[in-house]
């Protein structure tokens, strides 16, 4: 404790007061310009003040790193607090950093969550660095901040393939997990390019709309490059345009509009009525422990597999049954895991998972799912429109229905609904459905 409030002082007068003096000599303006960048040799006097609060905040980053083990939550937050470059707004400049660049300061090479990052200066607010933290097991978390919430490998893979490195200006590349399947799941390349997207947008500015087309199958052995084209910046709205490649064709390409919360109007179509709650339903563990050993091999493969979203469909009848069913379906999901406090971070997520089990919803009028051999499945297109910022670590109900199907695809619609029956994002997505007729 009384090294960690040693570090505290140190970082609280070094920190602050260094380039504040370059600020007084030089003006702000000028400090701003410099980015500090260590590495300004046309300003030595300012790269030597940079220089110096960047040791200082390296030191305290490597004790905490070594020490974390042992500290309360509140330390923890308090030493964060006088180091964070997020926190401070009005000294260190407001861009994403470029490699190579200190653009304020960040975790300390060596650190592993610079290396998970992947470039220096990062800045990564607190609670990006918490759940990076807890994953790691470099720091524990109360019982009341546990809640029943447990991180898992697959959320912590979820969050590196959606961590993209940057390659050059505008242009990024993100992996794919390698599970044995044969193409890449379409949520994952949706929730990459909005990264990327977002990547290259004021960070005060959020997503509100996406639209999006599946080109080609993606390869999951291969990285995919995502190339970001700056449309437009205009005084509220910001849009993007991203398209991914690989073995360099387009696979998928996706178009977003970004814009400063304001106020205005407000109303929603009420959350279904009569629904069970989640807590009513059984999750994967259940699944997997009473029905599975009645589920063909292909069902029991997918809900053996470890995904970082959980799911509990209101009813599990097309999995097991050939009965024709509405053309509707409710399923309750939420994130398993810690998801960072990062909107950006959770609006990615939340495109993750909205192509999830979408697809379905065509196949229930038919008694048909979508594990069938005779089947050709995949998502054409994907539509999303955020309305509300929401946290993923508690139940989300997503209904879908379908209105259509025809000539080979099914066109579904989706609702996300907090279980308090706030209406969060909407969906819309047309996908392929090819039967083909079974040989002889």
């Amino acid at each position: 404790m009384r090294e960690a409030a040693a570090a505290m002082e140190e970082a609280r007068g070094s920190f602050f007061q260094a380039p504040r003096r370059c600020a007084v000599d030089h003006g702000e303006d000028k400090m701003r310009r410099c980015r500090f960048d260590r590495n300004r040799r046309d300003k030595p006097d300012i790269a030597a003040a940079c220089n110096h609060h960047i040791v200082i905040a390296r030191r305290v980053h490597f004790f905490l790193a070594s020490h974390c083990r042992s500290f309360p939550e509140s330390v923890f937050r308090a030493v964060f607090w006088h180091i964070s470059p997020r926190m401070k707004p009005d000294i260190l400049p407001r861009r994403r950093p470029r490699p190579n660049h200190w653009h304020g300061i960040a975790f300390p090479l060596g650190c592993p969550l610079l290396d998970r990052h992947g470039c220096a200066g990062s800045n990564m607010p607190l609670q990006v660095c918490k759940a990076y933290m807890v994953a790691e097991g470099r720091l524990s978390m109360s019982e009341k901040e546990k809640s029943g919430v447990e991180q898992t490998a697959a959320m912590r893979e979820l969050l590196s393939i959606l961590d993209l490195e940057n390659l050059e200006v505008d242009l990024f590349r993100g992996n794919s997990p390698q599970v044995g399947w044969q193409r890449v799941f379409g949520g994952q390349v949706i929730g990459q390019a909005l990264i990327a997207a977002q990547r290259t947008v004021e960070p005060e500015r959020h997503v509100h709309s996406l639209h999006a087309y599946f080109v080609r199958p993606g390869d999951p052995a291969i990285p995919i490059v995502y190339e970001v084209d700056r449309i437009r910046d205009g005084s509220s709205f910001t849009t993007r345009r991203v398209l991914a490649k690989q073995h360099g064709k387009a696979i998928f390409s996706l178009s977003a509009s970004f814009q400063i919360d304001e106020g205005g109007l407000d109303h929603q179509m009420p959350m279904p009525e009569g629904l069970p709650m989640p807590e009513q339903l059984v999750g994967d563990r259940d699944i997997k422990e009473q029905y599975l050993h009645m589920a063909p091999p292909n069902v029991r493969k997918y809900w053996e597999r470890e995904r970082p979203i959980e799911i509990k469909p209101v009813s599990l009848t097309h999995y097991f049954s050939r009965e024709k069913l509405e053309p509707v379906q409710h399923v309750w999901v939420r994130a398993r895991g810690i998801v960072p406090d990062d909107r950006a971070l959770q609006a990615a997520i939340l495109a993750y998972l909205s192509d999830m089990t979408l697809l379905d919803t065509s196949l229930h009028p038919h008694g048909r799912t979508i594990f069938d051999r005779d089947l050709q499945v995949a998502s054409l297109d994907h539509a999303m429109w955020f309305h509300r910022p929401c946290r993923l670590d508690d139940w989300l109900l997503y209904t879908q229905d379908t209105p259509s199907a025809s000539g080979a695809r099914g066109f579904n619609r989706g609702a996300l609904y907090t279980r308090d029956g706030v209406l969060i994002a909407s969906v819309a997505q047309e996908g392929l459905i090819r039967v083909h007729e079974e040989k002889e």
